[in-house]
């Protein structure tokens, strides 16, 4: 989540803590280069992602808007995120003097109204800074994404952070034990020979970051 357009990489981008877990950063729809039209079809979303991740920079445009509906209406699981809140509390506080909770308050409030939500935690605002890792709401989207797939895939998605909330690392150390578990019973039934995965399928995040930064340059 750079907020640079990069092309589609069709493999996507695999964890290094768990290559089973695989994220693909999809260009924003809506423009001349990915028209909303073919958006869907052209990059599988009704079958190929466990779950979506919506990147949205200062502006919500009606790409946006489409794009949750979407996914909302068609039973996906999408995690609406606001970034870059880092950039608009030091310049809130500079216009206007406010308080870095006044401004995140405004921002979860207007993006609530926007798309039409019942609970304001259904907006997760981070800082994609490596410094602001466990600031905002970084920790709970973590936390809130490993809890919205099956047992199976939030363990591997557990294993696959390099940094954890108290109840991530919990799962992680279930993970791990798990492995250790399956691995000596699968090397006892074998007679010594190296294991095979019980399970082999991918989990896979669709990030779509929000091209209205772009637009604006044009």
């Amino acid at each position: 989540m750079t907020g640079v357009r990069s092309d589609f990489v069709e493999k996507g981008h695999a964890s290094p803590f768990n290559p089973t877990v695989v994220y693909f950063d999809l260009p924003g729809c809506g423009t001349a280069a990915v028209p909303r039209a073919d958006y869907i079809e052209t990059y599988d979303l009704r079958d190929r992602y466990d779950a979506f991740i919506l990147v949205l920079e200062r502006r919500v445009d009606e790409s946006d808007l489409w794009l949750y509906d979407f996914f909302t209406n068609n039973n996906k699981r999408v995690f609406l995120v606001r970034n870059k809140v880092n950039i608009d509390i030091v310049s809130e506080a500079e216009d206007y003097s406010r308080e870095p909770s006044e401004t995140l308050d405004l921002i979860r409030q207007d993006l609530v109204g926007e798309f039409k939500l019942t609970d304001h935690d259904d907006v997760y605002l981070i800082s994609a800074k490596l410094r602001d890792s466990g600031r905002f709401d970084l920790p709970r989207l973590k936390t809130d994404i490993g809890a919205s797939l099956g047992s199976v895939k939030q363990r591997k998605f557990a294993l696959s952070l390099a940094e954890h909330t108290e109840l991530l690392l919990a799962q992680r150390e279930a993970a791990a034990m798990d492995a250790v578990r399956t691995h000596a019973l699968m090397a006892a039934a074998n007679s010594g020979l190296n294991p095979v995965p019980i399970v082999d399928s991918a989990i896979n995040f669709g990030v779509v970051m929000s091209m209205n930064h772009e637009v604006a340059k044009a």
